[in-house]
């Protein structure tokens, strides 16, 4: 288990103990795409006390272990790639072109009355066609270089790895933008069904993408890195 001081960097903590991503999503302290940060440098920019944000993360420590969470900073790197295809790219093909009908729907119908709506159709669209993009190029030119890197040590290119977190970076933006939109994605009054269940879904996919970055930026890439330079 990773110990806990103000120096660790954000990622390290949560890939030492997942479990951790829950006071960080409470905090909104970004663990993926920011993740190099170490902890006092995320506290400050949250404005948050590094000591309380320690106490927190400490409690963590005392609940029992999940004994069924996989360490994937300990896995084959094939066996990680092929995790996040099957698990984080399924999802978004599943996700995004169902929330599509509903932004638009919901902004088609409220639009008029709600004025962030336009604005968060936008930004959505433009996420969403950059997610399939991204993902395109990761399972077409990363990932198989990444999965022969420990059969025969093809390297994995370090401009591709700067360009696609890059591109988590921006995602990460749009997320956080979709959030100010929604009021940290809270249903106004009198919200219809269609609209409650965008707001969820949102929700939903800023979480899951959290994970997906992380375990990509933080663990597959740094670990990908790691052996390009052993």
């Amino acid at each position: 288990m990773c110990t806990i001081t103000t120096d660790t960097s954000v990622g390290d903590l949560v890939v030492a103990n997942p479990g951790r991503t829950r006071i960080f999503e409470q905090l909104g302290i970004d663990y993926c795409c920011g993740g190099g940060k170490s902890l006092e440098s995320a506290c400050e920019e949250a404005g948050l006390d590094p000591k309380t944000v320690v106490t927190m993360l400490n409690a963590v420590e005392s609940a029992p272990a999940d004994q069924t969470a996989t360490d994937w900073s300990k896995q084959p790197l094939a066996l990680l790639v092929q995790h996040i295809v099957d698990t984080h790219h399924d999802f978004l093909r599943r996700e995004l072109p169902r929330l599509e009908r509903l932004v638009t729907k919901v902004n088609s119908r409220h639009g008029h009355h709600f004025g962030f709506l336009p604005e968060l159709e936008r930004v959505f669209l433009e996420l969403k066609d950059d997610l399939a993009e991204h993902m395109q190029t990761e399972e077409e030119e990363l990932f198989p270089l990444i999965e022969q890197l420990e059969s025969n040590g093809e390297e994995a290119p370090a401009g591709l790895l700067e360009q696609l977190e890059e591109e988590h970076a921006s995602a990460g933006d749009a997320l956080a933008t979709m959030r100010d939109l929604t009021n940290d994605y809270t249903p106004p009054v009198g919200a219809c069904n269609s609209f409650r269940g965008m707001i969820h879904g949102l929700s939903e996919l800023e979480a899951d993408m959290h994970q997906h970055v992380h375990k990509e930026n933080n663990i597959l890439f740094k670990r990908a890195r790691a052996r390009v330079l052993a």
